[in-house]
């Protein structure tokens, strides 16, 4: 006699290895840390108004790049 062939009640995976598990949440970041990534236009302005608001830069301010080894640090420019 042939045995009933019944569909796997789990991915064989979890058979194999067990049930999955979660990865961990995300770290929060803190209230004070802002981040962003843009790209400098044709005219050198750079747009990312999420941004330039957590910072409290205004449309116009005029900034100063800093170089380092990997990235470029942008700061308000001094009037």
């Amino acid at each position: 006699m042939i045995p009933l062939l019944a569909p796997l009640r789990a991915p064989l995976r979890e058979l194999q290895h067990g049930p999955m598990t979660a990865p961990p949440p995300p770290p929060l970041r803190p209230s004070d840390l802002a981040y962003g990534l843009s790209t400098v236009g044709h005219g050198g302005r750079i747009v990312d108004r999420q941004l330039f608001e957590a910072l409290n830069w205004s449309e116009g301010d005029r900034l100063s790049l800093r170089p380092t080894e990997r990235s470029w640090w942008p700061s308000p420019q001094p009037t």
